[in-house]
Order: C-alpha cells, then structure tokens, then sequence
C-alpha cells in the first residue's frame, strides 16, 4: 500500500512539474512567433508604385506647345520614403515650364525626388515643352531608387515619344507691324476657318486677358475686346502682347505667340 502510494504521489508531481513547465515555456513560444508591427514603416518595393503618363499630342508642328506630365501612385498601405524618379527628355527639348506639388525637381540631372508618399497618395510633375526642332521628342521616365534600395533593373519604366510634322496651311501671321498703305492690321491666322470652334486669347504682358473670340476669323484689329473695356480703354497701349490659339475640337496642339503694337 506504501508503494502504491508513493508512486502515486510521484506522478502527481511530475504531472505538475509538466505543467508548469508548459507555462513557462509557452509565452515565450508566444512571444516570439508574434511579429513586432512598426505601423509606419517604408515599403521600398518598386512593386507597389505605379508610375504612369499623360501627354496632350501625339503630333506636333515646330512652334507647338506641348503638355506632358508624370504621375506616381502609392498603391500599398504603408508610406514609401525617399523616392527618386529619374526622367530623360531629347536633348535640346525647350521646357517652358514645369511644376510639382510635391518633391523637388533637378532639371540638371532629370531627377525627381520625393521625401515621402502616403498610402495611396499620388504626386504629378508637369511639363510645358515648345516644339523648336524639326525633330521627335523621346522621353522616358523610370523609378530610380526607393529608401536605400536602387532599382537598377529600371522597374516601372514608361516611355514614349511626341511626333513632329511638317507645316501644313495653319501658319500665324503677325500683320501688326506693317505700314504698306492699304494694308489691314491685324492678327491672321491662315486656313484657320477649317479648325472649327478655334478659339483665340490675348493677353497683355501682366497676364491679363485684353481680347477672346471663339470661332476665329482673322478679324481682330488689335483692339480690346468690348467686354473687358472696364478695364482699360478699347485702343491698347504700345508694346508686346501674347496670344494663345487653340484647337478644343482637334488634335492639333495650341499655336502660342507673341505680337508687337504699336501706336
């Protein structure tokens, strides 16, 4: 009976031995399969940014303004840190103009870099370029780096290029300068009349608009237009002046300009 009983108790506190021991062991089993969640870490993966593009014309003419623009997207649900998009553009490509609400651009280097993109954020960089060789615009654009990581296999890699044609009958002529006796003043737009709802602004060296008119006829005489004379008298000062003819209806990319009046 002594033995039976002390075997007993033996196994109850093996038993128990056991059973501690699977509670010692088992939050420290716990603990180290639970990953540690770092909720706004950088997610470097070219992967989850999408790089896309956008251009106004695909066929220009030399003189021609030309919008292009490049948007990124954040696509994860992390913030991606230290971004770096490089951009190449035919050489001796006029840029106009470019603009970015966020990042910075070199427009040395072509690159384009970006502190920081949300989840799901995007960003834009835009581009006026004037058409003033008798040349393609190629252009490219590629991820070229994220955090610390170089994307040296060029992932997400667009590019594309904008089409130079030759002349065709729409030429603008500045008609203002001459002084032939008889000769009528004006700005004349040939075989504009074929491009319906044209449409034609000008606008004085502030920026401000002096004369609109849908539908051009080659019919202004470098006057105001009747409903901005609030703002000025009808005949306009002497100097230079810039207009904008464009195409809402066609393909055919804006024609911009300058012109000189002169008293």
């Amino acid at each position: 009976m002594l033995i039976v009983t002390t075997t007993m108790y033996l196994s109850r506190i093996r038993k128990q031995l056991l059973f501690l021991g699977v509670l010692w062991i088992a939050p420290m089993a716990i603990a180290q399969e639970i990953p540690q969640s770092d909720p706004v870490s950088t997610t470097p993966q070219a992967a989850y940014l999408q790089l896309t593009h956008s251009q106004s014309h695909e066929r220009v003419q030399s003189g021609d303004l030309v919008y292009l623009n490049f948007s990124i997207e954040n696509t994860s649900d992390r913030i991606s840190r230290d971004i770096s998009v490089q951009i190449a553009i035919t050489e001796g490509t006029f840029i106009e103009a470019y603009s970015q609400k966020l990042g910075t651009y070199d427009e040395s280097r072509g690159l384009w870099q970006l502190p920081q993109l949300q989840a799901k954020e995007s960003a834009t960089l835009s581009f006026s370029l004037l058409m003033n060789a008798d040349q393609d615009i190629d252009f490219q654009a590629f991820i070229f780096n994220v955090g610390s990581i170089s994307m040296e296999n060029k992932a997400s890699t667009i590019q594309g290029e904008i089409k130079w044609v030759e002349e065709d009958c729409l030429v603008v002529f500045n008609d203002f300068s001459q002084t032939e006796k008889g000769r009528k003043r004006g700005l004349y737009a040939d075989c504009a009349t074929e491009y319906p709802n044209n449409f034609l602004q000008v606008f004085d060296r502030w920026g401000a608009l002096v004369y609109e008119k849908e539908n051009y006829d080659n019919s202004w005489t470098g006057k105001r237009h009747p409903k901005f004379t609030k703002f000025g008298r009808e005949e306009l000062l002497e100097g230079t002046y810039y207009y904008v003819l464009s195409f809402p209806e066609s393909d055919r990319a804006e024609k911009t300009g300058w012109i000189y009046i002169s008293e």
